[in-house]
């Protein structure tokens, strides 16, 4: 069959020039990779949350117990008719008259006695805070001459003095003693409680004693060396 003229007829191939025109196919999409579980290792051992211990209360500082010493020595302390300090959320605040801060509150009842000891405000003070009893003392002193009489009770009569200065207070009544000297003045425990046994101190051998070859006893006997 003819085919018509004037329509013009497109081949089904593509003339020289023309190229293909194809639409871009999508690419997969990659898969997500899992993510690597880190390695720990725990070198150490398994701690505990901490807690918050409580502070216990301060301790009651009372006066110390008398009973020991000699008359004339205990007639010179009274016991205090009010408390020297007041506890508080356990803190410890100093109600001696004149101190200068009331409103400081101590962690210890030992903080609070430095604090007696050291203020200028305490100079003149008389509770001894070794054994808690005041002190009499003559009125109108310095405090230099304060100190002394305190630092004189404490060092020669005071029962709560700690285990060096009884020593030292022992020592020197042998010493007064020694020299004809009145002693009446010293609160010595160990002179006037019973008497202490002393451990008889190890003598050392002799080097021939220790062998066993000395004169009075037989002791190994030696062979000459060939």
């Amino acid at each position: 069959m003819a085919r018509p003229v004037g329509v013009s007829q497109r081949s089904s191939r593509p003339q020289s020039g023309e190229q293909l025109q194809t639409s871009p196919s999508p690419s997969p999409s990659p898969s997500p990779s899992p993510v690597p579980t880190p390695l720990t290792y725990n070198l150490r051992r398994p701690q505990q949350p901490r807690r918050l211990r409580e502070r216990p209360a301060p301790y009651v500082f009372r006066p110390s117990n008398t009973e020991s010493l000699r008359p004339e020595h205990a007639s010179e302390l009274t016991a205090p008719n009010r408390d020297a300090y007041r506890v508080s959320n356990n803190k410890v605040y100093c109600r001696l008259p004149g101190c200068a801060r009331p409103s400081t509150g101590f962690a210890t009842v030992a903080a609070w006695k430095i604090h007696v000891r050291r203020a200028q405000c305490h100079q003149l003070t008389t509770l001894c805070t070794w054994c808690g009893h005041n002190v009499h003392v003559p009125p109108h002193l310095s405090p230099d001459q304060h100190n002394i009489f305190m630092d004189a009770h404490r060092r020669e009569r005071c029962v709560s003095a700690p285990r060096n200065i009884n020593k030292a207070r022992h020592l020197d009544a042998d010493r007064l003693s020694e020299l004809g000297r009145d002693i009446t003045h010293i609160a010595d425990s160990l002179r006037e409680g019973p008497e202490a046994t002393a451990t008889p101190s190890r003598r050392r051998l002799s080097s021939g004693a220790s062998r066993g070859d000395d004169d009075t006893g037989a002791g190994p006997s030696k062979r000459p060396r060939v």
